[in-house]
């Protein structure tokens, strides 16, 4: 990780990279990055995690 960030993560940039991939590849199948896989109190856990661990 390049600042500790869950942005900076190497597994979300790989995320990144295949979603990307996917998108050039199923340009009519396009999906989104978070709202795909997390609902908001999930990701508002995620979130306050990575906040706690930046203290």
């Amino acid at each position: 990780e390049a600042d500790g960030s869950i942005l900076a993560h190497s597994k979300f940039q790989t995320w990144t990279k295949y979603l990307d991939s996917f998108t050039n590849f199923y340009p009519r199948q396009q999906t989104t990055m978070i709202d795909e896989n997390y609902d908001d109190a999930r990701l508002l856990w995620i979130l306050e995690c990575e906040e706690k661990s930046q203290d």
